[in-house]
């Protein structure tokens, strides 16, 4: 399972295929949150 908030695993599930992995860094994740949804 994914460790950290919910709002993460939703984050992660709703990505393109491209930023989805079997692992996320923490700082992946930051960047994604910080700069991804452009």
């Amino acid at each position: 399972m994914h460790q950290g908030p919910p709002d993460t695993a939703e984050i992660i599930k709703t990505l393109p295929q491209r930023y989805r992995r079997k692992l996320v860094s923490q700082e992946e994740i930051e960047f994604i949150q910080c700069g991804g949804s452009e």
